[in-house]
């Protein structure tokens, strides 16, 4: 499930969202200020929830560092005027939400910034699973930025497995997909997969192939 940053000085709007959006099934990383999310912030964020007023860093410094990148941002302030919207939205703002909130839309919104970057990265052929980021254009999967040494092969079984993430794939359909050409039996889609996993792990914490004995495996979003 996606992963929201809630960054804001406030202890209890900090707490109140963080535990709504569990009970809708996201998960959540929480800043107090804007350094902190900073320190904080890697691959396996899909959207900020972000104050403006904060210390140390608030939250338009953030957004500038930010500029760049491609995590939508959810301004969360009490400033709810037209210069403080258009400031927002000039440093790349998905959205601006003025407090008092309900939280409701709050998270209407966040599900409406979600798919539009979901479709941005469809169209740009780009894939985040977690930390990590395939590129089917490039061939690429990259972890914080560190490409992955990966074999055509390997590639290909990554393709399959995250493309189709809802599926589970046998040995024999892995190997009939990727047509390694009769090259032995089909424990050679176990061995490209021990191999896969054992790279991955050298980058990232996460698993992203599960094994479910005598069915196959899938790719874990």
């Amino acid at each position: 499930m996606p992963n929201i940053m809630i960054v804001d000085d406030e202890e209890d709007i900090v707490s109140f969202i963080s535990e709504s959006l569990k009970l809708e099934g996201f998960t959540t990383i929480t800043a107090c200020n804007g350094r902190e999310a900073m320190e904080k912030l890697d691959e396996s964020i899909h959207l900020i929830i972000l104050d403006i007023r904060m210390p140390y860093s608030d939250g338009f410094e953030v957004a500038k560092i930010l500029q760049d990148s491609d995590i939508p941002i959810i301004f969360l302030t009490a400033k709810d005027n037209l210069d403080t919207r258009l400031k927002c939205f000039s440093l790349g703002a998905m959205d601006y939400v003025a407090k008092p909130f309900y939280m409701e839309e709050l998270t209407a919104r966040i599900k409406n910034a979600l798919g539009k970057s979901e479709r941005n990265a469809m169209r740009d052929n780009i894939k985040k699973c977690k930390d990590l980021v395939i590129n089917y254009d490039n061939l690429a999967v990259l972890v914080k930025g560190v490409e992955i040494e990966l074999t055509k092969r390997e590639f290909e079984i990554i393709k399959l497995l995250s493309l189709n993430s809802n599926f589970y794939f046998s040995k024999d359909q892995i190997y009939d997909a990727i047509n390694f050409n009769k090259e032995g039996s089909t424990q050679v889609v176990a061995e490209h997969i021990r191999k896969i996993r054992k790279k991955l792990s050298d980058y990232s914490q996460y698993e992203y192939i599960e094994t479910k004995w005598g069915v196959g495996y899938k790719w874990l979003e």
